[in-house]
């Protein structure tokens, strides 16, 4: 179980560290331009990982941290968070009398959420003429 618990602590701390994968086009950039603040979301966990030694606590103040490390301001108030969300799936165990555990994989999802709405010209445009065929 102890061993589990150190898994655990270590995923999150290399995910923490920075070295996830993301996508980091000019593109992706824009979208966020004029986020002026962010509030911090973190998901409750499923209880195996909670019984781990997960505290959604500190990642959540870790988590803001960062982010002002970054320059970012937090606002509790902000429409756009920064949401993280910590799924397991608890493998097959191969040998029904055994006393080990099976392993446990973690999927760590990391995002920003913010409110988009489309500007569109409200002046009807047809695709075509008025009694035309649609041949």
């Amino acid at each position: 179980m102890a061993s589990c618990g150190f898994s655990v602590s270590l995923a999150l701390a290399v995910f923490l560290a920075g070295n996830g994968v993301a996508s980091d086009t000019d593109m992706d950039r824009a979208t966020l331009r004029g986020i002026k603040a962010v509030k911090v979301i973190v998901d409750p966990a499923p209880p195996e990982i909670e019984r781990e030694g997960l505290d959604r606590d500190h990642l959540h103040a870790r988590i803001e941290q960062k982010l002002r490390d970054a320059g970012i301001t937090i606002d509790s108030d902000a429409a756009e968070f920064v949401g993280l969300n910590i799924t397991s799936v608890r493998g097959v165990k191969t040998n029904a009398f055994s006393l080990k555990s099976s392993p446990l994989s973690l999927m760590i999802g990391l995002g920003v959420y913010q409110v988009v709405t489309l500007s569109r010209d409200k002046t009807p445009k047809p695709s075509r003429k008025p009694g035309a065929s649609r041949e």
